[in-house]
């Protein structure tokens, strides 16, 4: 990483380059000066391209899915749901994919044990329904909510909803999962933690550095949103919140 760093920056130019060798995932971080996009780059990792393959499966299925989330998720209640589980789907349906993959998840807490992965494990098997034949576009058409209610729904319900002490996000089930007793033990004699499963790697929580200040600081981000947004203030809703 710190090699690839290094030619980053002297050839190819490249803007506030970082090498982050320590990371679950060793990846280098830069911003190509062109565009002004901020990238990550990793190398041997396979499973990264499929994660990137789900979020764009899900970003096709709905047309206001593709305009919201990064994450592949669009929250509410009380209303049908936008988005399918694609990894909870009739076995005949999933497209299945082994890969070998190098992370570092040494002394992690979990209460989500995955069915088919393990910590002590290179090999990830991952299962989805790749909506190949198209059943699943458009499916969300019952929930007739708009762009905008979702947005500030979803900046509604990290900031006044979710119970970030006890709950964690399950990705792959789509649904909210609590923490085992003993993740919660662990982080009160630290600090409450940020917890999203990853899709495939059920072990490893990929929110894991929010915690703390950090998570405070998202908060505070979710919050203002929510109250720029709720009156109807949007390019208030754009500014930075420390």
């Amino acid at each position: 990483m710190n090699h690839l760093a290094i030619l980053l920056k002297d050839v190819g130019q490249m803007k506030d380059v970082k090498a982050v060798p320590d990371a679950m995932v060793p990846i280098v971080k830069f911003q190509d000066p062109e565009t002004e996009m901020e990238c990550d780059l990793n190398t041997g990792n396979s499973l990264g391209v499929i994660n990137s393959e789900l979020i764009k499966i899900y970003t096709e299925i709905d047309e206001r899915e593709s305009q919201s989330s990064p994450s592949g998720t669009v929250w509410g209640w009380g209303s049908k749901a936008i988005l399918p589980k694609l990894q909870v789907q009739p076995f005949e349906r999933m497209k299945e994919i082994t890969v070998r993959v190098n992370h570092n998840t040494k002394n992690v807490l979990t209460s989500t044990t995955s069915l088919v992965n393990s910590r002590g494990s290179d090999m990830v098997h991952c299962r989805y329904d790749d909506n190949k034949d198209y059943k699943h576009t458009g499916s969300g058409r019952g929930n007739r909510k708009t762009l905008a209610r979702l947005l500030i729904e979803f900046f509604e319900f990290f900031s006044r909803r979710f119970n970030y002490v006890d709950m964690a996000i399950h990705v792959s089930r789509g649904q909210l999962v609590k923490k085992s007793t003993r993740e919660m033990h662990n982080e009160n004699s630290r600090q409450s933690t940020f917890r999203v499963v990853d899709p495939f790697l059920h072990h490893r929580n990929i929110t894991g550095t929010c915690r703390g200040e950090t998570l405070a600081r998202v908060w505070r981000a979710f919050d203002h949103s929510y109250r720029m947004l709720s009156a109807g203030d949007l390019k208030g809703a754009m500014v930075t919140v420390e």
